[in-house]
């Protein structure tokens, strides 16, 4: 088997069990834990509990199969969508046996739509996305020259010593998060213009692989503030039923049906497009003056400056 990184390897086992049983292939479970270095009960869970939906047949030698009706059903994209599924029933109610099956062979009639998010198309024409990830699983210093953007404009921007940790998709965009002079920091792949691994090694600090764990946007910083919003009522349940800025928490409800949430940002661009897109629903009420830089910045805005 190619070498996985860890956390990818339960989405591409159960991947290629389903497209071999598509196939119409009797799986044995201790070949299957040899090919995959892992126990036989690793194994007999992805059959018989995480494939319960595809009702498999077990023969008398042991083996597991699709029944002969549904052979073929399984397309590629079925596939790909669950092994992106796996690990993440959270994401859908009710991700039972009727789900699945519909979701992966319910064919033109099913009643489920699953809409594609927008993402940057990405050209990969070196192969420096596996090239990076195999860096960042092998601890592999690299150097990299990047396109960067500032107030300044656009520059070429050579980085030396980059400490590649992970692969980031977020919001459609792919970011490589790499430690550099002691901080993490979060490189756009697509502007990433030329890549060199070198032979030296680093060790990982637990503090950026911790920050990894719990971040949930590309804004990577230890130093950041807490913002604390308004929400009025007409505006109020978009914010309840899903995070509408990173780190969001809800603090209280407020008698008139507003809410005051909070949450915690590296600066303060990573906050206010969303607060423009709200007016006048949403006020920041702390720091002190982030409230009255916005409103100074509409007003020129509006007064043509």
């Amino acid at each position: 088997m190619p070498a996985v990184p860890h956390k990818d390897k339960l989405a591409y086992r159960l991947a290629q069990l389903l497209r071999r049983l598509n196939e119409g292939d009797k799986l044995h479970p201790k070949t299957l834990a040899d090919e995959f270095e892992v126990d036989r009960q690793t194994i007999m869970r992805d059959l018989t509990q995480r494939f319960d939906f595809l009702d498999l047949q077990k023969t008398k030698d042991g083996r597991y199969e699709l029944p002969p009706e549904q052979l073929g059903r399984i397309t590629l994209n079925n596939v790909e969508r669950f092994a992106s599924l796996a690990g993440i029933n959270g994401l859908y109610p009710g991700l039972n046996k009727a789900f699945l099956r519909e979701l992966l062979v319910g064919g033109s009639q099913t009643t489920l739509l699953v809409q594609p998010q927008s993402f940057e198309k990405v050209d990969d024409p070196h192969d420096w996305f596996a090239t990076l990830k195999a860096a960042a699983q092998d601890r592999r210093v690299i150097h990299i020259s990047y396109h960067k953007y500032s107030n300044k404009g656009s520059e070429k921007k050579h980085y030396h010593g980059l400490e590649p940790y992970k692969m980031v998709h977020n919001q459609g965009v792919w970011y490589l998060a790499a430690g550099h002079d002691g901080n993490l920091k979060a490189f756009r792949f697509s502007k990433i213009l030329s890549l060199d691994v070198t032979h030296a090694c680093f060790i990982p600090e637990a503090r950026h692989e911790q920050m990894l764990e719990h971040e949930d946007s590309i804004w990577l910083n230890a130093n950041k503030k807490e913002v604390v919003m308004k929400v009025t009522q007409p505006a109020a349940h978009y914010f309840e039923r899903r995070k509408l800025v990173s780190s969001q928490k809800l603090d209280k409800h407020l008698e008139d049906g507003s809410l005051l949430i909070s949450c915690r940002v590296a600066h303060p661009a990573q906050i206010l497009p969303t607060v423009r897109y709200w007016l006048p629903h949403v006020r920041i009420i702390s720091p002190d003056g982030w409230q009255k830089e916005l409103e100074e910045e509409m007003r020129a805005y509006l007064d043509g400056h």
